[in-house]
């Protein structure tokens, strides 16, 4: 039998290749032998200590006997071992026709102390131990689950490279344990984040002590506020997560992502998953969309899938995505919201957060320049809307808001989401925000590593921004350091 022959005839739900890892494991406790073709030849294994066996057979049973004493001749001082042998030479040697020759052969076989195999073509499997029981076999399984969990760790750190989202050569570096590891500026991730993610590997605090989360960035820790990112990812998760616990083990992963979604499905309906409290939570998303997350929950083994009935998985929920249901353990820093889904979780979190921060009162300018700087720049350069005033704030120019979303406590990111920007109009804003006299931060776009190495440059350069910025570094933004001076300024 070939390998899936065998696995078909069994039914297991391995791969052909798993079969052969437990012919291995057998063969090594000593059940089975693995034989190789060897050119269509025959194979004996005697296993007495006697000089002679011929002795051990009855005087009455001649052709066994002639076999027997041929064989002995084929397999020499080789006692013990499988020998392969033509079956010609078996014929030559014992003097026999090919009908008694097989029929004293499978009489001889049934001897405990010789181990005959006829001649066979492909590989085969030959038991050794027949009624051995199986709890007895010299299998450590404690040390295949310690080799399993090994190997599938090493599979983790394969797809965390390919999905994370921090500089591909910080990811290596710290895999090595390289404690000076920085971003390069020239991987996919470090242009998706346009250069300019500050952010490091942080553990925030969710508002409302829903969870923590850690997300990823550069090699430098910075303690943060939570952001809007942090706050969609953990709760998107949560939802996803409550969605299957609800289920109870009793839908597949297609229904749960239409329950989240709040089809109107008759099989969501007649599954009783309208009733759920769950039930639509993720309607902004496509059914598409969520299956992708759930995907990815399968793939932190935060969910499991079980084939209770032939093709048709369903979906659990795993110990480990329980404690990140409740809270109790935070977000990983190598997971993340798929791609199909991050913009859309992240720019309907930002947009609920600007709507209750248009109710605020809006921070009074504070010059970073002296009154006559501002003059000079702008004659209107310290007016700012006032609540109090029936402008129209429609008129209000875009870096206006920009500045105030930052202000605001929002990230670079949230920013861009609210106003479809990219980073360098951001940027551009803020220093558009700090010629008209408002007060900037550099936290807003460099960490606190970059912000030292820029104070100890200044010390350096006499406080020139010229001379500091034909020496900036190639990990720190040209325009962020402009930020920089002008809230020095």
């Amino acid at each position: 039998l070939t390998l899936q022959e065998v696995k078909e005839r069994i039914g297991l739900s391995i791969s052909a290749e798993g079969v052969g890892t437990c012919e291995q494991l057998l063969e090594k406790a000593g059940v089975i032998e693995r034989l190789d073709t060897n050119e269509n030849m025959a194979s004996i294994r005697i296993e007495h200590d006697l000089p002679t066996t011929v002795d051990l057979l009855p005087r009455e049973a001649k052709s066994q006997r002639k076999v027997l004493r041929a064989l002995e001749q084929i397999v020499g001082d080789r006692r013990g071992e499988r020998v392969y042998f033509p079956l010609r030479t078996l014929l030559e040697k014992s003097k026999l026709e090919r009908e008694p020759l097989n029929r004293a052969l499978r009489e001889l076989s049934r001897q405990s102390w010789i181990d005959y195999v006829p001649p066979f073509r492909g590989r085969a499997v030959h038991f050794r131990e027949r009624g051995e029981p199986f709890e007895t076999l010299d299998i450590d399984f404690a040390k295949l689950d310690e080799r399993r969990a090994a190997e599938y760790a090493k599979l983790e750190q394969v797809i965390q490279y390919a999905s994370t989202r921090r500089c591909r050569q910080v990811e290596i570096l710290d895999y090595f344990g390289d404690p000076s590891s920085q971003r390069c500026g020239n991987c996919d991730n470090c242009f998706a984040a346009g250069h300019r993610q500050r952010v490091t590997p942080t553990t925030v605090a969710v508002a409302g002590g829903l969870a923590e989360a850690t997300l990823c960035g550069s090699s430098e820790s910075v303690a943060r506020a939570t952001t809007i990112e942090d706050q969609a990812a953990i709760e998107v998760v949560r939802i996803a997560l409550s969605g299957v616990a609800r289920a109870k083990g009793r839908v597949g992963k297609l229904l749960v992502a239409q329950m989240l979604c709040g089809s109107k499905s008759s099989k969501v309906k007649q599954a009783g998953l309208r009733s759920l409290s769950t039930f639509g939570l993720l309607d902004y998303l496509k059914q598409t969309d969520v299956s992708d997350l759930l995907d990815a929950l399968i793939r932190a083994k935060w969910i499991e899938q079980t084939e209770t009935t032939k093709f048709r998985p369903i979906v659990r929920l795993t110990d480990a995505g329980a404690e990140v249901m409740r809270g109790k353990q935070p977000l990983p820093n190598w997971f993340h919201l798929p791609d199909s889904i991050a913009e859309k979780v992240i720019a309907r979190a930002a947009v609920e957060r600007a709507k209750s921060a248009r109710s605020e009162p809006v921070p009074a300018p504070s010059p970073a320049f002296s009154a006559e700087e501002v003059s000079s720049a702008s004659p209107e350069a310290n007016t700012s809307p006032d609540a109090s005033s029936n402008d129209d704030l429609g008129s209000l120019p875009t870096h206006y808001w920009t500045w105030r979303l930052l202000t605001a406590g929002f990230s670079v990111a949230e920013c861009r989401a609210i106003q479809a920007l990219s980073v360098e109009q951001v940027l551009d804003n803020a220093l558009r925000a700090a010629e008209e006299g408002r007060t900037i931060s550099p936290e807003w776009f460099l960490s606190a590593g970059e912000i030292a190495t820029l104070e100890t440059l200044c010390g350096h350069h006499g406080g020139s921004p010229t001379e500091l910025l034909d020496s900036l570094p190639a990990e720190i933004d040209r325009q962020a350091a402009r930020v920089f001076l002008a809230a020095r300024s």
